[in-house]
Formats: C-alpha cells, sequence, structure tokens
C-alpha cells in the first residue's frame, strides 16, 4: 500500500511525527556544539588561569632574585665605595637556585660598558634632539675596529642619528622620515631615546648580519649622557671598548685592540685605583698627551644589568633589570622586562 492509499489525517500524524523527531535531532545537534564550546571555552580559561598564575609566581621569584643582587651590589659598594673590580660580591659567576618546581639562574653585570646609542643626541633647546657629534666620532670608531669601511660605518651612525634627533635634516649618510615613508609599511623615524637596542632592527642599514656584530657592544641605557667604562670589570672580549675611544689623532697614534688587551690582561688584580694611575701606563701616555676622551673612564661600576632566567612548572621565563648606583649608595631601577618571549 502507498501512502496515497493511507487517509489524509495518518498522512498528516506520520508528517508531524517525522517534523517532531528532525526537530530533536537539530536540537541535540544545536545543544552539543553549545556544550563542547562551553567545555573549550572553560578548558581554555582555567588553562589560561593557571599560566597566569605560574608566570606572576616566575615573576616573585625574579624580583626576589634581584633584591638579591641589590644587596650583593650594595655590599660590595659598602665595602669598597671608590672603586669596584672583578673580585666585588656581585661579579660572581652565574649562581643557580633550586626552587619547588624548578630553578632560578641569575648573573649581575657591569652595565656600563658598552656605547650608550641614546648619547649620540643632546637635549637642547626647546626640548629637542641635537647631535651629539663626539659621541658619533666614537661610534664609528668603534664600527671600524669591527671591520665596517669608513663609508659604511659613518652611515650606520647618521642613520642611528637621524632616528634619535629631533629635526628632519638628513645627514650625509642618513635617512630621515621621507626615507621610511618609501617602505612597505612605511613609518616613520622615532626622533626620541631609544628604549632598548632591539629597536635597532628599525634603522636603516642594520641589517639582522650587522646587528648580530655590533650588539654585544651597544646598550641602550635611558638617558642621552654617555655611559663610562669600568677598565677594572672588562673582559679580554671588551678590549674594542677601550680601544674605541682612542683612535687616531693628528701625529698621535691610537690604541689598538692588542693593546688594549694586554692592558686588561696585566692590571692589577685588585684593579686600578683611579683614573691617574691607569693614566700612567705606557699605552696611554702620549694619547693622554693629545687631550683624549678619558671623561669616559672610571673605576667604579655605577650601572649594573641584572639578568635572571627562571624555570618553573614547565614555563621559561626572564628578567633584566638595569640598575643604577649613585654615589651615596642609592640603588634605582632604571628599566626593567620580564615576560617569556624576549
Amino acid at each position: 500500500m502507498t501512502v496515497r492509499d493511507y487517509p489524509e489525517t495518518k498522512v498528516r500524524r506520520r508528517a508531524e511525527r517525522g517534523t517532531v523527531l528532525l526537530s530533536v535531532l537539530l536540537l541535540i545537534v544545536v545543544m552539543s556544539g553549545i556544550t563542547v564550546a562551553l567545555s573549550d571555552g572553560l578548558r581554555f580559561g582555567i588553562r589560561r588561569a593557571i599560566n597566569q598564575q605560574t608566570l606572576a609566581q616566575a615573576d616573585y621569584y625574579a624580583r626576589g632574585a634581584e633584591a638579591l643582587a641589590r644587596e650583593a651590589i650594595w655590599l660590595s659598594w659598602n665595602q669598597q665605595p671608590q672603586r669596584s673590580t672583578l673580585l666585588d660580591q656581585w661579579a660572581r659567576a652565574p649562581q643557580d637556585f633550586l626552587i619547588p618546581g624548578g630553578r632560578i639562574r641569575g648573573v649581575v653585570r657591569d652595565g656600563g660598558n658598552c656605547f650608550n646609542i641614546n648619547s649620540l643626541v643632546r637635549l637642547g633647546e626647546g626640548g629637542l634632539f641635537r647631535a651629539e657629534e663626539e659621541a658619533a666620532l666614537i661610534l664609528a670608531r668603534l664600527y671600524t675596529l669591527l671591520g665596517f669601511g669608513e663609508v659604511q660605518a659613518n652611515a650606520l651612525v647618521d642613520n642611528l642619528i637621524d632616528w634619535l634627533d629631533s629635526d628632519q635634516s638628513p645627514r650625509p649618510r642618513g635617512t630621515e622620515d621621507f626615507g621610511y615613508s618609501r617602505r612597505n609599511p612605511p613609518y616613520r623615524t622615532a626622533s626620541g631615546l631609544m628604549g632598548d637596542v632591539s629597536e635597532l632592527r628599525s634603522v636603516a642599514g642594520y641589517t639582522p648580519q650587522i646587528l648580530i656584530q655590533v650588539l654585544p657592544f651597544l646598550c641602550a641605557v635611558p638617558t642621552p649622557a654617555p655611559t663610562r667604562i669600568n677598565i677594572n670589570t672588562l673582559l679580554a672580549g671588551d678590549a674594542i671598548l677601550l680601544a674605541m675611544l682612542f683612535g687616531e689623532q693628528d701625529d698621535f697614534r691610537g690604541l689598538d685592540i692588542g693593546d688594549a688587551e694586554s692592558l686588561i690582561e696585566t692590571r692589577p688584580l685588585e684593579g686600578f685605583k683611579g683614573i691617574e694611575e691607569i693614566l700612567n701606563e705606557s699605552v696611554f701616555r702620549d694619547l693622554e698627551a693629545d687631550g683624549r676622551p678619558v671623561e669616559y673612564l672610571d673605576v667604579r661600576t655605577s650601572l649594573y644589568e641584572v639578568v635572571i632566567e627562571v624555570e618553573y612548572e614547565g614555563l621559561e621565563s626572564r628578567y633584566e633589570a638595569l640598575i643604577e648606583l649613585s654615589g651615596s649608595g642609592e640603588l634605582n631601577r632604571l628599566s626593567s622586562q620580564f615576560g617569556d618571549d624576549f
């Protein structure tokens, strides 16, 4: 018997039952989808909360490690205020500490043994940043010591100054907003100080290959003042920082890297006591006669870089802080950053 043979009422009831069944099945599918979505959201929410809690705990551990670093810095200053050396408590090898669920590794370095890229400008009238030519010469000297040709070294310096200064007049080998506006995507110069040396990636000429060469010797201290290099805390690999201060001028030869390495390796174990003692070294006598920038040298550290790595509950994070030590022993944090992605 076909459907046409049924009475009209039977056909209608069967159609209604089919509609109800279809509606129920559709409702089950919708509710299942909602349940899955809610479950995923709840699961991700719980995971996110756990991650946030873990990261917060890692941050607490990092701050605690920074407090220990501060104590070591202050104790070293208290024992010997006028001089900082690699024998100080803060200058020990990286320290490892086991914690429940992980470990902490921390190290303190001399934060002033580098060229402060922000020192390429000075804050002038009207709050405008203008080029500092002496600093430009020193940085160009560093780049040539690293193996760059004179033209490329000057171009790297000019591009960096144009990035930092407040005007829109490009230097002889520099680039201002017009040059960056033609890039894809276009952007503008900062016209201000850098917060981190990683920002050099945006400056014209600073390719990844060049950054690998120059970054170990550069820093971005949040002030346009130049850093003072402590000859007592330099390592042999830092000799280039000493050589960059004393380039060739007129009839006087410059300080080459070999002489700088020799000076570092033969310095007194307890360090030089003052600038005068340093200048009595034979390699400096002729250099000082030409009025070289000895104001960039020091025997005391005033900037400290604290680097702390925390492994906790499977999460790896890193904390960095720049600590300033005043002449009276006060410690101030100039900058810091914490996270698992830098």
